[in-house]
């Protein structure tokens, strides 16, 4: 039981004081749940509000995208994920 309790203080002091940085990207995004990483530096963001944006590298907020699947909204509804294709790149499908 020692060890164990020693270990676990080794762990969770270790991960207390990890050097950790802080940055807002983006502002006025509506629960935001995922994000996907882009090649070209930007983001897709979905949302708990059913919709996904477009953010650039560079913080800027894009329109909600059109064309995606009907999402129920209520409670902790919307897209819980968004994935990029693993041939995204030539496909464009996410």
């Amino acid at each position: 039981m020692r060890k164990l309790l020693l270990i676990s203080t080794l762990i969770f002091s270790t991960l207390a004081s990890a050097d950790y940085r802080i940055e807002t990207v983006a502002t006025g995004l509506n629960f935001p749940w995922s994000i996907a990483f882009l090649p070209d530096g930007d983001y897709l963001v979905a949302m708990r509000s059913g919709e996904v944006r477009r953010i650039g590298s560079d913080g800027s907020v894009g329109e909600p995208l059109a064309g995606l699947p009907e999402s129920y909204v209520a409670g902790q509804g919307g897209y819980f994920d968004v994935v990029l294709d693993p041939d995204f790149p030539t496909n464009q499908r996410i």
